[in-house]
């Protein structure tokens, strides 16, 4: 009778083992803490069969909302997190945004993501957010693009840097034999002031604010004949009109294709940039 038990204990132990691989790493949703940000593995910590970054395969970040990677405070950007490898069709990632300190540096949000979810792990005192692949949605040939969103933090916080890694795997219900790739991205504060020295008697102005059909540029008069963009932007981040602007002290600029709200115009040349709120009201 013992024996039996004995028989039946260590056959219910095996199907637990199997069934406890299979979720481990057939159906991870993913794991947090594995990025390759500082104080972090990546995820070749266990899926160690090939030499990291190898293989041609390739992981990276990409932002469609976010010229020049350059961020404006409190506005929301999409973030697209591509893990690529041919021949393969299943995949998993991590991604962390980073202040120097190591601590976050804005807020992920991953309600409206398909392929991505939000876990929080603890490296070097900081509770940190990953954004990192759910199951059943992590399948795709040769590629998988993983979506979410990144709320800018406050102004005056500075540098922040995106933190990827990226596995592709060849389905083996196992940890051997799959890629493993890892990448990161320094974002940057949009400035509000002149870089020159020199433009500091020559401020830069747009009036006027709130507004509702135009807007009016003045320029430095000393940036002379380089050429200076203007951009808008609305508070999620979307281009919504891009220009070139001459360097006349007075550009006046048609924005009546502008719904009400609030917007941040860009301007930038080779040797400055500057930002502005504006309000647009009907």
């Amino acid at each position: 009778m013992n024996q039996k038990r004995i028989i039946a204990l260590f056959f219910i132990a095996s199907i637990g083992i199997i069934v406890f691989s299979n979720i481990a790493y057939t159906n991870n949703n993913g794991r947090q803490g594995n990025t390759a940000s500082p104080g972090e593995n990546a995820c070749n910590q266990c899926h160690n069969s090939n030499v990291l970054n190898s293989g041609g395969g390739s992981v990276s970040i990409s932002s469609p909302n976010m010229p020049n990677w350059m961020y404006f405070p409190g506005t929301t950007y999409t973030i697209e997190v591509k893990v690529k490898k041919s021949g393969l069709g299943k995949f998993g990632f991590g991604f962390e945004a980073l202040l120097p300190s190591g601590a976050n540096g804005g807020l992920i949000q991953t309600a409206n993501s398909v392929n991505s979810k939000t876990l929080s792990a603890i490296v070097l005192g900081n509770s940190r957010t990953n954004a990192v692949h759910k199951q059943p949605n992590h399948f795709s040939a040769d590629s998988l693009t993983f979506t979410f969103d990144w709320i800018a933090p406050v102004a005056g916080t500075g540098n922040i840097t995106f933190y990827a890694a990226g596995n592709a795997t060849n389905s083996a219900n196992n940890a051997s034999g799959d890629f493993v790739y890892t990448t990161n991205q320094l974002v940057t504060e949009a400035s509000t002031v002149a870089i020159r020295n020199d433009y500091n008697e020559n401020k830069v102005s747009i009036y006027p604010n709130p507004t509702t059909e135009f807007i009016t540029l003045k320029l430095p008069q000393i940036i002379d004949n380089e050429p200076t963009t203007m951009q808008i932007f609305d508070l999620d981040g979307r281009l919504v009109h891009n220009q070139i602007v001459n360097n006349s002290n007075n550009n006046s600029i048609g924005i009546n294709f502008l719904k009400e709200g609030i917007y941040l115009v860009h301007l930038q040349n080779a040797d400055w940039t500057y930002q502005q709120k504006i309000i647009v009201s009907k």
